[in-house]
C-alpha cells in the first residue's frame, strides 16, 4: 500500500505537469468520468469485513464485548535523528511483507518500518494522519 501510494503520487505529479502544459493551449477540454462499476460496488457495501478466530475455548466469531489480553509488550523508538519533537503515533498497520506503517500525527507523516522496527522510509503528507490501513486487492 505504501509503495502503491508513492507510485500514485508520482502519477499525480506527472498528470499535474501535463495539465499545466495542456492549460497553455486554449482549445483543450479535459473531463473526468468516474468508473461507474466502482461507484455501484461501493453503494451496496454494508461493511468492510468481519473478524473471526479459532482456538482453544474460543468462539468461531469473537464477541466484540470481550476484552483482549496482552501477552507481551515491547517499546521501539521510531524517532528519526533529524526530528526534534517526540513522535505522536496515531495509527499502525502491518503490510503483506512483514513491514509496519505508522502514522505520526504531529509531524504529518507516515513511516515505514522493517521487521527490526527501523524506519526505512518516510512519506510526508499535507494533513495530520489519524490512522492507516492495508488494502488487499
Amino acid at each position: 500500500m505504501f509503495v502503491a501510494f508513492r507510485k500514485c503520487e508520482e502519477q499525480i505529479s506527472k498528470s499535474e505537469k501535463l495539465l499545466q502544459e495542456l492549460s497553455r493551449n486554449d482549445y483543450v477540454d479535459i473531463s473526468f468520468y468516474p468508473n461507474k462499476n466502482i461507484l455501484q460496488f461501493l453503494s451496496v457495501c454494508s461493511r468492510l469485513g468481519e473478524v473471526s478466530g479459532t482456538g482453544e475455548n474460543h468462539e468461531t466469531t469473537p464477541n466484540p464485548n470481550n476484552g483482549v489480553h496482552l501477552q507481551d509488550r515491547a517499546e521501539h523508538n521510531v524517532k528519526m535523528d533529524n526530528e526534534s519533537l517526540p513522535c505522536s503515533l496515531s495509527g499502525i498497520c502491518d503490510t503483506s511483507n512483514s513491514e509496519l506503517m505508522v502514522t505520526d500525527f504531529h509531524k504529518k507523516c507516515v513511516k515505514l518500518l522493517d521487521e527490526a522496527y527501523t524506519v526505512i522510509d518516510v512519506l510526508h503528507v499535507r494533513a495530520s494522519p489519524y490512522s492507516v490501513c492495508s488494502c488487499l486487492l
